[in-house]
């Protein structure tokens, strides 16, 4: 070992741990920052010996003993194999005791791990599993048996966009009353719904407030018309979240008196809203966003036809704090030419100088590469009005935005 590196162990202890936590993966800290957005993850990485914090024992046995002191990094667990439970049992004893965060793609080592642990250890779990049976550990159980986990993901770890299973209402009701305060919820490309043709189940009796829960994630996924998913309103009917501040929605419910209805009923005051799959007539999306819930909010991101906001936003009134909308549109090639962007050009006019900053037009189609796919007149129009505002305005597909300021003419190979 080299004077240099000797030099960390030559630190007072409380420095080289430090040292030390900051050189651990960060692999998995975009997903657990709360967010309207629900991208399907990358394979969760299993512990490497050419990684920290593993990779300190192997350096020497000055770092070896500052490592195995050090509680904290050890307080990560990422996706451990079946085969194994020494590593994973020696793993938690060196966490000593400490609040757990556990992502794993396996249901039988998240089970293994609390029953192993004090369920007071718990504060984060990420869970990716082929089966629902690899979930049932989750919902069964004594209420508040897990009083400190504070965020949980489950979803199907399958790269198929169409779900292998769902998860039925009383699920996620078992789920708050066993966590009671937990604070983030995504459940990733898995209906929460009555299946056709299931038996009904008796529903767990609801929580009558869930006053904890600030972001709930109903993931991303194709709603069919038979199998998963294709009869069930929405579990919102059965929750009641006044600390709710952002909310995201797979596929609007058949009944969209029930959103109103969550909305009225729980009060919250959301800050972020996502709702994909399902158009809005005019008339139900006016009474939608001048509810109260929506008074505060900042971030709006609408999918499918989202033509109706923008007549509701010429009145100031309405989203009187908005900063930043997303809207991604189903276009089809042909229909790009006759999109109503007078009304978008009027709604963002009328909200130059107020709190919006940003608009988003996402085209789903991303092969679409030609930038006369709208007007040039109607480029050109927001090219000026961006550079007049200062507010960010992006159409077109993920790849490319054709609306740049920095290109003041019709410059393909620069756009």
């Amino acid at each position: 070992m080299s004077k240099r590196f000797n030099l960390v162990s030559e630190l007072p202890f409380e420095i080289s741990s430090e040292i030390f936590s900051l050189c651990l993966p960060t692999f998995s800290s975009e997903f657990r920052a709360p967010t309207i957005f629900c991208q399907f993850p990358p394979p969760i990485p299993s512990p490497a010996r050419d990684q920290a914090p593993l990779l300190f024992l192997n350096i020497c046995k000055a770092w070896s003993e500052i490592a195995l002191s050090s509680p904290g990094l050890w307080t990560d667990i990422q996706n451990f194999n079946t085969s194994d439970l020494r590593g994973l049992e020696r793993w938690l004893d060196r966490a000593a005791g400490r609040p757990l965060s556990l992502s794993t793609r396996s249901g039988g080592i998240a089970s293994l791990i609390l029953l192993k642990v004090t369920s007071y250890q718990v504060h984060y779990l990420e869970l990716y599993v082929e089966h629902q049976d690899s979930l049932r550990f989750l919902f069964e159980g004594e209420p508040e048996s897990l009083p400190t986990l504070r965020s949980l993901t489950v979803g199907q770890s399958s790269s198929s966009s169409r779900p292998k299973f769902s998860l039925h209402p009383d699920d996620i009701i078992r789920l708050l009353h066993r966590a009671p305060n937990l604070t983030e919820l995504t459940v990733d490309n898995v209906p929460v719904t009555v299946p056709v043709f299931a038996h009904p189940r008796q529903i767990a009796a609801p929580p009558p407030v869930s006053s904890n829960l600030e972001y709930l994630n109903l993931g991303k996924y194709r709603q069919f018309t038979t199998g998963l998913g294709a009869v069930h309103d929405s579990v919102l009917s059965c929750l009641t979240l006044p600390s709710l501040r952002s909310l995201n929605i797979s596929r609007l419910p058949t009944n969209t008196h029930i959103l109103f209805d969550f909305m009225r009923r729980s009060s919250p005051q959301l800050r972020q809203l996502c709702l994909a799959q399902g158009p809005l007539p005019l008339y139900t999306g006016e009474h939608l966003l001048r509810l109260p819930a929506l008074a505060t909010l900042v971030h709006l991101e609408l999918h499918r036809d989202a033509s109706f906001i923008y007549p509701l936003l010429t009145d100031l009134s309405v989203l009187p704090t908005l900063t930043t909308l997303v809207v991604v549109d189903c276009l089809h090639f042909t229909s790009m030419h006759s999109y109503p962007y007078t009304a978008v050009m009027r709604a963002l006019s009328a909200r130059r100088d107020t709190c919006l900053r940003s608009f988003e037009m996402i085209w789903r189609r991303p092969d679409v590469s030609d930038t006369k796919a709208i007007p040039d007149s109607v480029v050109s129009a927001f090219r000026e009005l961006a550079a007049e505002s200062g507010m960010r305005i992006y159409i077109g597909p993920r790849a490319f935005n054709l609306i740049d300021t920095a290109v003041l003419h019709d410059d393909p190979g620069s756009v």
